[in-house]
């Protein structure tokens, strides 16, 4: 069967999305990072609002201000990346749940029924809202003595109908699917503890401290239908984040930021109500708030702190690269891009034929050597070969291939062209006789 891997690699609705700004507003990356910032704002509106269910406004206001200036969150808002829609899925699923859980409306499990749908079909991570909240539902009734009613439990079942398609799709089509990997959980030094350690870089020293200190205060005081709910939906994340192989990234760690958030606004919120003094909260808010902008503006605390000024994030000229691309790779060339940020983004917007662009981005393990790349090309007729260099590869798994394309003088690969950004840069290499 003759498909196109790009269409089915994840699910339809964050193409549908970025398809409706495309068609309205012309292709423009501008468009998808609004999308993203909506549903940043959006996310800490319901956090605002999930929170204010069980506590008063100010412990409300404080969560949402919290998750708003989360170094992570605050840098994967103004990116056209997924994360901050996943997220938003994740808390809106949770705010219409809890509240079922608090008043008994059938209308809310119904929203979550549909949302846990929708949400899948925008990030599969969501299907494990589902989990959560078909388990957190059947502990609650079992402690209501009300197992003998099973229409919640249906009414919630009805998200699997979207669910269940295109899970069999994407089992069968699709390269990237989650998988369970048990010797994560082994070792002191495997993912169950660097994934944890990766929070506390993230975090910043004092906001992880306050966050450990918080699970305590929780455990101890604050046992009610939002802590237990949050709790359990941290340690599944936790699990499935672990457990999958695919590698350690601040963005996976932004599945844990809804719990982290309301167990900080709580605890924060009490040692307020300690201090006693009618301008501690107004104070409190202004320095917390204060020190997260200020973490997540600046550079970078370690190599592992994710800020807005992180050079992972700044731009590479890949727009000028692919138009030098259109102008010079002609009928019966082809260009092999290796790890080009939006590479089919820019070939859709340039028209350029699709037979002309190779685009490698996951595994390079069919380049990852000198004979191997030639090999590659000689197999796949390929004529010019582009790649990013910056000061953040030397670091990248990908780095000797990289190196081995920017080192090779006169040899097989020539260098046509470079494009730079600041120290980022885009190499245009020909390929020689091989």
């Amino acid at each position: 069967m003759t498909y196109l891997p790009s269409l089915i690699r994840y699910p339809p609705v964050s193409k549908f999305l970025y398809f409706l700004t495309y068609s309205a507003f012309g292709i423009d990356h501008i468009f998808p990072r609004i999308m993203q910032l909506i549903f940043y704002l959006l996310c800490a509106v319901y956090l605002y609002r999930t929170i204010n269910l069980f506590y008063e406004k100010e412990t409300a206001l404080l969560g949402a201000s919290i998750y708003l200036f989360l170094p992570v969150v605050f840098a994967y808002a103004y990116l056209g990346e997924l994360a901050s829609g996943t997220i938003f899925f994740i808390v809106v699923i949770s705010f219409y749940f809890i509240r079922f859980i608090k008043d008994s409306d059938n209308r809310d499990l119904l929203l979550v029924a549909y949302l846990i749908g929708i949400g899948f079909l925008y990030k599969k991570p969501i299907l494990l809202m589902f989990i959560i909240c078909f388990i957190f539902l059947i502990a609650h009734k079992i402690k209501k003595h009300n197992m003998h009613s099973l229409i919640h439990l249906k009414i919630l079942s009805l998200s699997l109908v979207p669910i269940i398609p295109w899970m069999i799709l994407s089992k069968y089509f699709s390269w990237r699917n989650y998988s369970l990997q048990l010797s994560n959980f082994t070792s002191l030094d495997s993912k169950i503890v660097t994934y944890f350690s990766l929070l506390s870089s993230n975090l910043s020293v004092i906001i992880f401290i306050l966050f450990v200190l918080s699970i305590f205060y929780v455990c101890l005081f604050k046992r009610n239908t939002l802590t237990l709910f949050f709790g359990f939906l941290f340690i599944v994340y936790y699990f499935f984040v672990v457990s999958d192989m695919g590698w350690l990234s601040p963005r996976f760690s932004m599945l844990f930021y809804p719990t982290i958030t309301v167990f900080l606004s709580l605890f924060i919120s009490r040692i307020i109500q300690i201090i006693k003094w009618k301008h501690a909260f107004k104070l409190c808010f202004i320095i917390l708030t204060t020190y997260l902008i200020i973490i997540s503006s600046v550079s970078p605390l370690n190599d592992r702190f994710l800020t807005i000024m992180n050079k992972k994030l700044e731009y590479y000229p890949s727009e000028k690269a692919m138009e030098w691309v259109k102008d010079n790779v002609k009928e019966g060339e082809k260009i092999l891009t290796i790890r080009i940020m939006s590479a089919n983004f820019y070939r859709v917007k340039y028209a350029i034929d699709r037979n002309r662009i190779d685009n490698f981005w996951y595994e390079l393990k069919e380049l990852s050597t000198p004979a191997g790349l030639k090999a590659y090309c000689k197999k796949n007729n390929v004529s010019y070969v582009m790649f990013p260099y910056s000061p953040a590869y030397p670091n990248s798994r990908n780095s000797a291939i990289l190196k081995y394309l920017k080192d090779n003088r006169g040899g097989e690969f020539m260098k046509v062209a470079e494009f730079n950004i600041d120290d980022n840069s885009i190499l245009i290499y020909k390929t020689n006789e091989i």
